[in-house]
């Protein structure tokens, strides 16, 4: 099933999607430069454009200024987020889970999923395994508008995140994650240049719309 058809299916707002999309991008870009340990590109790919899926769970529906980028209006997305939970849970990494499992994606995906989020960072630092750590830094990369450096990244979300104190990146060791954040950075770019951010927005912006076409391996 291509990812379009998915997006559709579960009713993915357009600006949940665009990050997805951007950080898949990132990711298949890190990919295509990679010279370091073997890596598997498709499920690194499969695993970005579904990682957050479940997002809308937790997204922000109280004013008009969160609206998606659309024509819908405030109800529609209250009723959608409201049927969404009922169906797969408040917890956005439990939904995800939910729907890449509904999905039938193959257990490698479904541990990616739940493995390379942020609280995870610790463990993704240590770990030798790059599928998880490629995973992970072009999540962290990826800003509401493009690739960012990691301090704007982690400064943007403290300011939309301060005062939730359920928000992973207000976990009580967030600085010690953020730290394993720029661990995570050196270890993957040691292994494929990307160039500078503007550079990576450039190519990026080419790649969005065509991994929208790309078909998900389901077992």
């Amino acid at each position: 099933m291509k990812i379009s058809e998915i997006y559709k299916k579960y009713n993915i707002p357009p600006n949940l999607q665009k990050h997805m999309l951007m950080a898949t991008s990132m990711a298949k870009l890190i990919c295509e430069k990679w010279r370091g340990p073997p890596i598997n590109p498709e499920d690194i790919i499969t695993t970005m454009l579904i990682h957050d899926i479940g997002n809308i769970a937790k997204m922000d529906f109280s004013s008009l200024e969160k609206l998606p980028e659309d024509e819908k209006d405030l109800s529609y997305w209250q009723l959608v987020q409201q049927e969404f939970i009922k169906k797969y849970g408040a917890d956005d990494h439990i939904a995800t889970f939910n729907i890449a499992s509904e999905l039938r994606l193959k257990p490698r995906i479904l541990w990616l999923v739940i493995n390379k989020i942020f609280v995870h960072n610790e463990m993704i630092a240590a770990s030798d395994d790059f599928d998880l750590k490629i995973c992970a830094y072009s999540d962290q990369k990826t800003g509401p508008d493009g690739i960012v450096s990691l301090k704007v990244r982690f400064d943007e979300l403290k300011k939309r995140y301060g005062t939730k104190t359920s928000a992973s990146i207000n976990h009580p060791r967030s600085e010690y994650l953020i730290k394993s954040s720029f661990e995570i950075e050196k270890q993957v770019l040691q292994f494929a240049s990307i160039g500078s951010d503007d550079l990576v927005n450039q190519k990026i912006s080419s790649m969005t719309q065509s991994l929208l076409r790309y078909d998900l391996s389901m077992k």
